[in-house]
Order: C-alpha cells, then structure tokens, then sequence
C-alpha cells in the first residue's frame, strides 16, 4: 500500500514526503518560471534549469530554496541550514522554524549590498516557522518568537550569525504568526 506524500507529511514524515517530490517541485519550478523572454537562462530545449540549494524540515514545517542553474547557483559561495523546536517541551518540531543562509559572491557591476567589484558577497535569509496556535495563545507565540530568534543560529567562517545578521531576510509563516485582536478587549 502506498501513502500518499501529504499523510506522511501530517504524520511528522515531512522529509519522507519531500524525498518524494523533490523532482516534481524542481519541474513545476522550471515549467513556471522558463520564458521566452530569459534565452539566455535556457538550456537546448529552451527549458530553464533550477537546482535544489537546501532542504530543512522539522516535524510538519519545510523549506526548500532552488537557484537557477545559469545565473544564481554559479554564484552560491556557501549555504547554511538549521532549525529550532519551540513545540512541546520546548524542543520538538511541531512548532519552531526552520531556516537556510545563502551566501553569493555578487557578480562585477551588481548593485546588491553595494557590491561591484567582483569580490563582493550578499547573504540571503530564507525562514520558515509555525508558532503556537489560537487566540488565547498571545504568550506562548511571543515565548516562540524569542526562542525562533534566540536559537535559530548559523555558523560560518566568521562564527554564529543570528537570524537579523544578514543582508536579506525572507520570514515566511503559517497563520498563527498573526497576533489576534479579540473583539471583546475593545468594547
């Protein structure tokens, strides 16, 4: 019997899954995002080519970053990957966040982070976090948003970099990221 990827997913099986798809995300990747108007990012087939950089999953939170092949992947000079469990105890997967540092040598003449002469780099920060649920959880959200922030630490040549300590910083979250107003408080 089969299990489908989303089952294993809701069973804690995230990287299962993904071990699934891997090449089917990569494809939709490519089919989206080739155009006539990038010839020179296409292989023979005119195709676009995107290459996985990292994968990180915890319990049921993921995050994947892919770099086209002719242009961003060439530049990748280092890539960092960690995550945090905020869930119970404090530690396991079902909240927390998971996270992916890229660092690219910027390219002569490039007007990102100020570079332009070829020796230049840029980091990029990809997050991806599930905080504590439900309105009446204010506390326990703000305790994993310091927790996130706190422990969500990546090494490099330079040492331990916090989540802030990078040029680009992309925070993607499910719905318990907003902080809910009760009607009630305003009455």
């Amino acid at each position: 019997m089969r299990i489908p990827a989303q089952h294993l997913a809701l069973a804690g099986l995230t990287r299962k899954a993904l071990d699934l798809h891997d090449d089917k995300l990569r494809v939709a990747i490519e089919s989206l995002y080739t155009t006539a108007a990038s010839p020179g990012n296409a292989d023979e087939g005119g195709k676009t080519r995107y290459s996985l950089v990292a994968r990180r999953a915890i319990g049921g939170i993921a995050l994947l970053v892919y770099a086209r092949d002719e242009t961003v992947a060439t530049r990748i000079k280092d890539v960092q990957v960690n995550s945090v469990g905020c869930g119970v105890f404090g530690l396991l997967g079902n909240k927390g966040a998971v996270g992916i540092r890229v660092t690219l040598r910027e390219s002569a003449g490039s007007e990102v982070d100020g570079a332009g002469d070829g020796g230049a780099e840029s980091s990029w920060t990809f997050v991806s976090a599930h905080l504590a649920a439900h309105q009446d959880q204010n506390e326990a959200r703000s305790h994993d948003w310091r927790s996130i922030v706190e422990r969500l630490v990546f090494q490099d040549a330079g040492g331990a970099a916090q989540m802030y300590d990078t040029g680009h910083l992309f925070f993607f979250g499910v719905r318990p990221l907003l902080y809910c107003a009760c009607l009630e408080y305003f009455d």
